[in-house]
């Protein structure tokens, strides 16, 4: 075996090395460090741009300035111009499908409510104003008659959001504070009948029909007719009441206990 040392280095034929190719994916990119310099350098020369335009004389910055808001104002004029269109045309459906202001959330009465707060003056939102208004005072004065408060104060509240109301809210607003203020006394009379009732039933089962003197059902049910006479409850009682005092001044004269029948005709 020859020595290593007198080997031909030039004579050996060294076999390259089979070539790895990389997919593409491995490929190395740069780092996103790297990218975020670029990002930077980008936002630093847009700086020095804006700097230097703020630089120049006062004439040409206020120039500028009012250029800018001329842009503003007229991008955000034109969205709330197309927004207020669109309110006026959903008032405009709500009310040829029927529905001016009943219920009062997504009626056309809302729409063009909404409408008038970002344009006052627009015209087609007055004139579905003007096309509701009369049916609305109708529809708030019928609510009233009908003793309905929740949906006639339902219906001023939407009326006192319109613009130039109408004389007419004033004396309905008049109106419905009565009728609050007459709701708010039933309520308390229909609690004392229903005490009045529960206290002459509890009479009768115990046998205070006519004694105590005061305290008894008969008292409680000609109480109850003085507030409310047609209450049928306690012209029920009051019939039942007579009807057995009637079979007891039967029995009291079948037995010729005259001092006792005298006392229940008093």
């Amino acid at each position: 075996m020859p020595s290593v040392r007198n080997v031909d280095v030039a004579s050996v034929q060294m076999t390259p090395a089979p070539s790895v190719e990389r997919p593409f994916s491995a490929i190395p990119t740069a780092p996103r460090r790297q990218q975020a310099w670029w990002v930077g350098g980008l936002l630093v020369i847009a700086l020095v741009v804006g700097i230097g335009l703020w630089s120049q004389s006062g004439t040409t910055q206020s120039s500028l300035l009012g250029e800018l808001g001329v842009s503003v104002r007229a991008f955000f004029s034109s969205d709330v111009g197309e927004r207020i269109e669109r309110l006026v045309a959903k008032g405009d459906r709500a009310l040829s499908a029927g529905q001016p202001f009943d219920p009062i959330k997504g009626s056309a009465i809302d729409f063009y409510q909404q409408a008038i707060k970002l344009a006052p003056a627009h015209e087609g939102a007055l004139q579905g104003i003007a096309l509701i208004l009369g049916r609305l005072l109708t529809a708030t004065e019928e609510a009233l008659a009908a003793g309905d408060i929740v949906r006639a104060e339902v219906y001023l509240q939407t009326l006192g959001k319109l613009p130039d109301p109408s004389p007419t809210i004033a004396e309905l607003e008049l109106e419905l504070a009565a009728a609050k203020a007459a709701s708010a006394a039933n309520a308390v009379q229909h609690d004392r009948i229903q005490e009045f009732l529960n206290e002459a039933a509890t009479d009768i089962a115990e046998g205070r029909i006519l004694e105590p003197s005061g305290d008894n059902a008969l008292v409680r049910y000609r109480a109850i007719q003085v507030l409310d006479p047609g209450n049928a409850a306690a012209n029920r009682g009051l019939a039942a009441i007579v009807a057995r005092l009637s079979a007891e001044h039967a029995r009291a004269l079948a037995s010729r206990d005259f001092a006792l029948a005298g006392k229940l005709l008093q």
